[in-house]
């Protein structure tokens, strides 16, 4: 499986995690506002990998420019994505953020994990 669609489907089921969360504590409310945040963050996500795969042909100091100025329209798809949720009736902000920042949490969530397994290797090496 492709490393886009690890991330997607790791997305989808953090999305999913937060979603059933809100239902089970019966925020109800929340939900929608976590699916329209988690559809700002496929898009950031796919913004990002449409950028980074189209830098990986290009000489370094191009591909370092491209992605400096792809961060700034990531930025600007996200303002977009936050000013058009709220003016939809009923989305709430915390809910709607948290989906936004999906990608951005699994990130963190994944480099964690990394950080983790290697120092669990290191630790079993040196006994072994």
């Amino acid at each position: 499986m492709t490393s886009i669609k690890q991330t997607s489907l790791k997305m989808a089921l953090l999305l999913a995690a937060f979603s059933i969360t809100a239902l089970l504590t019966k925020h109800f409310d929340a939900v929608t506002s976590i699916l329209l945040g988690g559809a700002g963050s496929y898009g950031y996500f796919f913004l990002l990998a449409s950028r980074t795969y189209k830098a990986a042909k290009m000489p370094a100091e191009a591909a370092a420019g491209y992605m400096r100025s792809g961060s700034q329209w990531r930025l600007l798809f996200m303002c977009a994505m936050a000013v058009v949720a709220f003016k939809i009736p009923g989305i709430k902000a915390m809910p709607f953020f948290a989906g936004l920042f999906t990608y951005q949490l699994l990130v963190r969530i994944n480099a964690l994990y990394a950080a983790v397994k290697w120092y669990v290797n290191s630790i079993t090496k040196r006994k072994g």
